[in-house]
């Protein structure tokens, strides 16, 4: 995870940082089981010892090779991640706005500028926390 640490602390716009509280497993395990969710070790850190991040500025995510081909592009920009703080960027209050407007297999974990969001899989887990 210091490789983890080392790209969020480089991407996160911490004059925009929103929060400061560090998450207990337990909260992330509730969530998990009641929206029957399986977050990657990756996202459950950031979870834990981050908060509702924005990202700086012009920082660009490369896509994997599959996104690439779905997305017609290299790379995309977010705007925040979600987070369990209690606010509006909320994770669970995200999934609850969007559970009738994406697919029943996926849920939010970030936004890009204008209003697209990044989802994962609910079972697989897919990487999309992406290398910058």
């Amino acid at each position: 995870m210091d490789n983890l640490k080392i790209k969020l602390d480089e991407i996160i716009d911490t004059e925009m940082k929103q929060n400061s509280n560090v998450w207990g497993m337990d909260c992330i395990e509730k969530i998990q089981k009641k929206y029957s969710l399986v977050l990657p070790a990756d996202y459950v850190f950031y979870l834990q010892y981050y908060g509702n991040d924005y990202i700086k500025d012009n920082c660009l995510f490369t896509l994997s090779a599959s996104l690439k081909k779905v997305l017609n592009q290299k790379s995309v920009e977010l705007d925040s991640i979600f987070d369990l703080g209690n606010d509006a960027n909320n994770l669970e209050k995200k999934i609850l706005f969007y559970q009738d407007i994406i697919p029943s297999n996926l849920f939010p974990i970030a936004d890009l500028p204008g209003g697209n969001l990044v989802c994962m899989d609910k079972k697989k887990s897919p990487y999309l926390f992406l290398d910058s």
